[in-house]
């Protein structure tokens, strides 16, 4: 026996049902029938006349409520005149058949189901039914979406190849480049397996490294000096700041947690024990006499990987660099940079800036991936039968504690993203400054980035450690322009600053070469020297077929804005664990 399929606005209101008729007077949507329903009777076109059957449950009504920090999220409110779950098919009214299939088994009254995959600038119908516990199901309701289009602000961003048979949603943050200093711009932004934007939010601030935490919370680094977390529906749960050399914990926004620390940067991650290592840094003064290849006193700043509680933001241990390393070992061309004299001031010299933390539990190792060393080093991070908390375990790099082998080995130089493989490898994305034999300023003798693999031996004695590289990637090659003399070549990807190589569940490598520059052997500082970003994946055993490519890039070639892009990482979902479930079931 049919009935009316009912069509709701976002706010619940009745918009047209498939009989032709309009009503606003109540919540409660009649629907097609799924079947007929037990202790009605009826002949002929009863639509008028139907009840629904008091053993099947009813949806009382049903509402979408947009996040403004989210604005393709929001959350869909559902009443049902009994306890029981509910099931929402999700669909695009354009021709890309984009949908989702979204199911919560808890069984309520009341529902609040969170809604985030949607595509920007789309008209979709959510479809709703409920089942009790008997496996009885309800008539559907039909709630009308409208996502907004994306901000007039929004990087551009543009797909060069896409296989949309990949699993989850890609993950990053953009920037705009603005040299060194604080710029109040920022997106984090997931695109879906077809490149499409289904998620945003503004941080109004630089954005660094961002992951998805174990409540589903997604967490991001800003401005070098602290960390936030954003609910899936980008409301703000959670900032720690750091408190600044001056240690004025005045001068922290209220409602931020203080963290006695200089600067909190590049990377946080979070470990099983529900702490947080992130890095810091600290300063000291050191002279001619203490270290003979200085030539003055620097104020030489240094890394600290601190272990935080993130409710409190106490400090509940540290690691610094200058008692792991011989602070007298210098890579001069980065020594000198200007990067921290926001905090430090003029003449402070950036001595290893570490731009990547990562805990390896089954080694009891914590890897810090030191940029201005171009090494990345292990240590102990609890005590172990091998020596104390925080004492060295390895430096891996030139002139540190393997020798290198495999056919066209490379160590890496201002190296980023490094962690252990569930194999054991050392996996990371090597920039390639400073690389011997290459020159930055020549577009023949340009570096070439690359994402890439070891496999590290450290059995018998310490001068017999062996590395062997076993996989790269690097990277195509792109058309420059020698300004000398007119004419175009190809030169191989170069990224000097940022990057990323993560592995990812459907066994492929996700690459960011998070600021790739025009002319390629520009001065990164130069604001003339347009930077973008590439978000690349690859097929990681076999010939490395390119299953994404992913641009960030202003299309202008005068007056243009230049991006960044720190990091991208692969993650199955962004609704909070064991809350629903979804499916998309069409590109």
């Amino acid at each position: 026996m049919p009935g009316k399929l009912t069509h709701l606005d976002e706010e619940g209101r009745s918009v047209r049902s498939l009989s032709g008729r309009t009503s606003a007077t109540s919540l409660v949507a009649l629907v097609t029938l799924l079947g007929v329903a037990q202790g009605v009777a009826c002949s002929g076109d009863a639509r008028d006349e139907w009840q629904p059957s008091a053993d099947r449950p009813r949806l009382l009504g049903a509402s979408f409520v947009e996040s403004p920090e989210a604005p393709l999220s929001g959350t869909l409110k559902v009443t049902v005149d009994r306890p029981a779950s509910l099931t929402i098919a999700v669909v695009a009214a354009d021709a890309s058949g984009h949908r989702l299939e979204i199911a919560s088994s808890r069984a309520s009254t009341e529902h609040e189901i969170p809604v985030i995959g949607l595509r920007s600038a789309r008209s979709y119908a959510l479809t709703v039914t409920a089942a009790d516990a008997r496996g009885t199901s309800s008539d559907a309701v039909v709630v009308q979406r409208l996502t907004p289009p994306l901000p007039a602000d929004f990087p551009p961003l543009r797909v060069v190849a896409s296989q949309p048979s990949r699993s989850g949603l890609t993950l990053f943050p953009v920037s705009r480049w603005k040299g060194y200093g604080v710029d109040r711009w920022g997106y984090v932004i997931a695109v879906d397996a077809a490149g499409e934007v289904v998620w945003y939010a503004s941080t109004r601030s630089t954005v660094a490294d961002v992951q998805r935490g174990a409540r589903g919370q997604i967490r991001f680094m800003f401005d070098e000096r602290g960390v936030a977390e954003l609910s899936p529906l980008g409301k703000l749960e959670r900032a720690l700041l750091a408190e600044g050399p001056r240690r004025d914990p005045s001068s922290v926004e209220a409602g931020v947690v203080p963290v006695a620390v200089d600067t909190i940067h590049h990377d946080v991650i979070e470990l099983p024990n529900g702490h947080w290592l992130a890095l810091a840094t600290e300063s000291r003064t050191i002279t001619p006499t203490q270290c003979p290849t200085y030539d003055k006193t620097y104020e030489v700043v240094g890394d600290v990987v601190v272990e935080l509680d993130p409710a409190s933001g106490a400090v509940l241990g540290k690691v610094s660099m200058f008692d792991l390393l011989d602070p007298c070992r210098r890579v001069d061309t980065a020594f000198k940079s200007a990067f921290w004299a926001p905090v430090y001031g003029a003449g402070s010299a950036d001595w290893t800036h570490a731009n990547a933390v990562f805990y390896d539990p089954s080694r009891n190792a914590v890897l810090v991936s030191l940029r201005h060393q171009d090494w990345v080093v292990a240590y102990r991070y609890a005590a172990d039968a091998g020596g104390p908390a925080g004492s060295l375990l390895y430096r891996f790099g030139a002139d540190g504690d393997f020798s290198l082998g495999g056919d066209g080995a490379l160590f890496p130089y201002h190296q980023h993203a490094a962690r252990v493989l569930p194999d054991g490898h050392l996996s990371l994305f090597d920039n390639g400054n400073t690389r011997p034999g290459t020159d930055d300023t020549n577009l023949a003798m340009l570096p070439a980035s690359r994402a890439v693999e070891y496999e590290l031996s450290m059995s018998g004695p310490r001068s017999t450690w062996k590395a062997t590289q076993v996989w790269q990637y690097g990277a195509g090659e792109v058309r420059q322009v020698d300004t000398s003399t007119g004419k175009p070549f190809d030169v191989g990807y170069y990224a000097p600053v940022v990057g990323d190589a993560v592995y990812t569940p459907d066994g492929t490598v996700l690459i960011t070469e998070g600021a790739l520059m025009s002319p390629a052997n520009g001065f990164v500082l130069d604001p003339a020297v347009k930077k973008s970003a590439r978000v690349v994946e690859v097929e990681r055993r076999g010939e490395p077929r390119v299953v994404l490519d992913l641009r960030v890039e202003d299309p202008a070639s005068t007056g243009y804005q230049s991006y960044l892009v720190y990091r991208a990482t692969r993650v199955p979902s962004l609704l909070p664990p064991g809350s629903v479930t979804v499916k998309v079931t069409a590109p």
